[in-house]
């Protein structure tokens, strides 16, 4: 019995000592492995969920950058396709105006033709014509005189620029408007001026003349 005592106090001396020091050894060990571990894991986590969403923001600033870029090349394309549809209309519009411009000038024209046709066939229903006009103006007119411009008026009215080389052609002219028969009712001569040369001398002379034509001369016997 002394001896189981004396043995299972020895024992016991041992043992609790050694289990004070395991406990305390195991329980710090245990305490400071869990806290290490769920320090790293939140770390690890943290990084995780700051590396994704890092990742988001930056495939969202591509996504984004990518669709900036599309849109600005159609806007682009778009915009020089109607800049060339512009040019087009614009070259159209400057073909429109030239041939609006030649129409203009051809209907002035034809206006014009159409007025002289009018006093053509205006000439034709009074049977009227002006050829035995010029056959009595050629035969009254010296062969010193000649004319550069003529005008003849519906009421019978001639308006002529003449030339001749000399004063005394222009009395002989006046003279033989004034002589002739069935041809003119009256005469007159103004605006006379001459030319001269170096010496003085005259070289030329320049005048109007107006006559008022018989209205016999025109008149023409409808056809039988």
């Amino acid at each position: 019995m002394a001896v189981d005592f004396l043995h299972s106090t020895q024992e016991g001396k041992n043992k609790p000592e050694e289990k004070k020091h395991g406990f305390f050894s195991m329980g710090k060990k245990k305490a400071v492995g869990v806290n290490l571990m769920t320090s790293e894991v939140l770390r690890e986590a943290s990084r995780a969920i700051v590396r994704r969403n890092i990742g988001l923001l930056v495939g969202s600033f591509v996504m984004a950058l990518a669709i900036a870029l599309a849109a600005y090349g159609v806007l682009f394309v778009w915009g020089a396709q109607e800049q060339k549809k512009v040019a087009v209309i614009r070259q159209e519009l400057d073909s429109v105006d030239i041939e609006i411009a030649k129409m203009e000038k051809e209907n002035a024209n034809l206006i014009a033709f159409q007025n002289k046709l009018s006093v053509i066939k205006s000439l034709l229903d009074e049977h009227t014509t002006v050829l035995p006009f010029f056959n009595a103006l050629e035969k009254n007119t010296l062969p010193e005189v000649f004319y550069s411009t003529l005008a003849l008026a519906d009421d019978g009215t001639v308006a002529l620029a003449a030339s001749t080389t000399s004063y005394t052609n222009v009395g002989r002219q006046l003279l033989a408007f004034q002589e002739s028969k069935g041809f003119i009712t009256s005469v007159q001569f103004s605006g006379i001026a001459s030319s001269l040369d170096q010496q003085g001398d005259v070289i030329g002379v320049d005048f109007n003349v107006t006559l008022q034509i018989d209205p016999a001369l025109f008149a023409v016997s409808p056809p039988q």
